[in-house]
This record gives structure tokens, C-alpha cells and sequence, in this order.
């Protein structure tokens, strides 16, 4: 990767990507987003003294990169985003694929300055074998991120539409 900051660089600003992005779609929710990368969610639940709000957090040995939590009134619940530095490949969603089979986010996100690989891009588009992105009626979400812009380039989000 060209990018001087390097992979844990973009977290800032992947992290007022993901705090934006959220914000209209959880209104009135309270959005908090971390860098979890060094840290696993389970600890993170404790720290943050949430970890009441999920049965079974104690099995969630599990460090996302980057993690946010959503509090409404009723309920508190999670989101994660995994960043890669290389095109994403399907290693990379079993890595995520397994954090969301444990913790069940609401949303999940698999991103890189450099896409995906041309295997993943066969596998999910030419093939079609988009149902390996799925978990719990979701949908793992896979986007490249664009270092000049801040932002993901919203046209390489697959599952298109999403």
C-alpha cells in the first residue's frame, strides 16, 4: 500500500465514516465508535460497562478493528467494520464472517484502500456467490475505501444496492 500512515492511519477516519454513516439510519440512537483492534469486545463491553446488555459476552474473544456500539432506549447493539491494508480475500470474510456468527452486529464491514482480490471478485460477482457474505438473515457488506476522499467509494459496496 502506498498509504505513508499506514492501515491503523485510517482509523480515524474510517471511524467518522462509520459515525456518520449511522446516524440517520439509528435516529435518536446514541453512536459511539472505537478502535477495538488491540483490545477483544468482550473487554470492550466490560470497560464500557454494557456488557449487561449482551447474554453472552463472555464468548466474544474476538478483536474487530473497529466497533461500534448503538444505545436507544430499549436496546444497545453492535456494528463492526474490519479495514485491510491488501485486497480483501476470502480469508478475510471468514475472519469477519465468524465475528458476526458470535456477536450478531447489526452491520458489518469488510474494507481496503485496494478492494478485493480478483478470486473474491470472480467468486461474489462473476459467480454469483454473493450467500457467503450472510449471517443471521445479514449481510456482510464489502467496500473499497478511497484515501483521497475519506469516504468508501460507495459504487464498489457488494452486495450492490446495499
Amino acid at each position: 500500500m502506498n498509504n505513508p500512515i499506514g492501515i491503523k492511519g485510517l482509523y480515524p477516519n474510517i471511524i467518522e465514516w462509520m459515525r456518520k454513516y449511522l446516524k440517520p439510519k439509528y435516529k435518536g440512537a446514541i453512536i459511539e465508535v472505537y478502535d477495538s483492534h488491540s483490545i477483544y469486545l468482550s473487554k470492550l463491553l466490560q470497560r464500557k460497562k454494557l456488557h449487561t446488555n449482551f447474554k453472552d459476552f463472555d464468548t466474544y474473544a474476538i478483536k474487530v478493528d473497529l466497533t461500534a456500539i448503538i444505545t436507544d432506549k430499549n436496546k444497545t447493539e453492535l456494528a463492526f467494520v474490519e479495514v485491510k491494508s491488501t485486497p480483501i480475500t476470502l480469508k478475510d470474510v471468514g475472519q469477519l464472517l465468524g465475528y458476526c456468527r458470535i456477536a450478531d452486529p447489526l452491520e458489518a464491514f469488510l474494507i481496503s484502500p485496494k478492494g478485493m482480490s480478483t478470486a473474491l471478485h470472480n467468486l461474489l460477482i462473476k459467480y454469483g456467490k454473493i450467500d457467503i457474505l450472510g449471517f443471521n438473515n445479514k449481510t456482510i457488506k464489502i467496500a473499497r475505501w478511497n484515501i483521497d476522499n475519506n469516504d468508501i467509494d460507495y459504487s464498489s459496496i457488494i452486495p450492490r444496492g446495499k
